[in-house]
């Protein structure tokens, strides 16, 4: 099992500090209880906190991160990144050669630190975020796709809603063996492109592609890599080391933690009870509310957008028409008086886009 579209978007390793060279052991006292968070390039730093906070360390960084941290009586330095930014400057595509992603964290550490470090067979890995990158028809398909995924559930892992608008989707959010989000890729992008101007490699034109992308990742966490290591992973991984992960063991992780909860998912128009629920999670309102909500959308569909307006107060009529875009109905349905414009598509993990290139080909 091989999915061409996936891409590493996180490697975290660590390495004892007994195995480093001095010259680097001594610019690491220097902030040994702290987590340093360095540009992508080297040319700054960008903060660092008295906290470890290295797990949390969000896959979506175009930096380098490093910290110090004592696993019983040994000391311990860890890296993390993006090899996908490290190497292109935005991580909406990359590879899955495990090794390949290693090598670029450990390039930027070293560039950072301003020495030479051990290659990545001396390491071990802590995390491991594989991505995919699927296309809908349309923008509003992808928030539909989101409202849909935040009330489904599977397998011990409850979907929660995290962002405004439902923009985002979590399952097992702190689990240090496997969890995964979904969210839509184009606002993101113009969110970094707002916030890290010159230092995130990306054009309008990409943004404006991405608006049509549902991004899935998975964080394999300390853990599954402690089982890796204990052989507790099952015959297909027995005797491997991490740098043994190929793209195909890689993608069959990945599917088996995504499959029941988005496996075969369809964007498409829904029934009464459906729509009630993507109303309730878009927009956090009681099931009589959205029913109200409902029920000023089935007269917009009768008597039409303007007299509906005309008929009620404004306050009302605009709290309703929140709602009801929070639940992925367009300004241009509700003018429509459509029920759903979009089209059935089903999310196939299988099948994620691997380029710009594909996606435009896609659009």
């Amino acid at each position: 099992m091989t999915f061409p579209g996936l891409l590493l978007d996180w490697v975290g390793l660590r390495i004892p500090l007994s195995e480093l060279p001095p010259t680097v052991t001594d610019f690491l006292f220097r902030s040994v209880t702290k987590v340093v968070c360095a540009n992508h390039d080297m040319s700054e730093l960008m903060w660092e906190q008295n906290r470890y906070a290295y797990d949390t360390a969000r896959s979506d960084s175009c930096r380098i991160f490093y910290t110090v941290r004592w696993i019983g009586p040994k000391a311990y330095l860890y890296i993390g990144g993006s090899p996908a930014t490290l190497e292109h400057g935005n991580n909406v595509f990359g590879g899955m050669d495990v090794v390949r992603a290693a090598e670029w964290v450990i390039y930027a550490a070293q560039v950072e630190f301003k020495a030479f470090l051990p290659p990545p067979e001396a390491w071990e890995c802590v995390r491991l975020d594989v991505t995919g990158n699927y296309v809908l028809p349309d923008a509003a398909a992808v928030k539909v796709a989101l409202r849909q995924l935040a009330v489904c559930d599977g397998a011990r892992r409850k979907a929660s809603n995290v962002a405004k608008g439902g923009d985002t989707v979590m399952w097992s959010a702190t689990s240090d063996l496997l969890a995964g989000k979904g969210y839509h890729k184009g606002p993101h992008l113009e969110h970094l492109m707002r916030t890290a101007p010159g230092r995130y490699e990306i054009e309008s034109w990409q943004c404006s592609l991405a608006s049509r992308l549902l991004r899935l990742e998975m964080r394999m966490g300390s853990r599954w890599f402690r089982r890796l290591r204990d052989e507790k992973l099952g015959e297909e991984f027995k005797g491997k080391n991490w740098t043994e992960l190929t793209p195909e063991l890689l993608a069959s992780v990945y599917c088996g933690f995504f499959e029941p909860l988005v496996g075969g998912q369809e964007v498409i128009g829904m029934e009464r009870v459906e729509l009630e629920k993507r109303v309730m999670a878009g927009s956090g309102c009681t099931a009589g509310q959205a029913r109200s909500a409902l029920g000023t959308y089935r007269a917009i569909k009768e008597e039409g957008y303007e007299a509906v307006k005309a008929s009620m107060s404004e306050r009302t009529f605009y709290r309703h028409k929140k709602m009801l875009t929070a639940a992925g109905i367009t300004e241009a349905d509700l003018v429509k008086g459509n029920v759903f414009a979009f089209k059935p598509v089903r999310i196939i993990l299988a099948q994620p886009v691997s380029s710009w290139d594909e996606l435009r080909r896609a659009a």
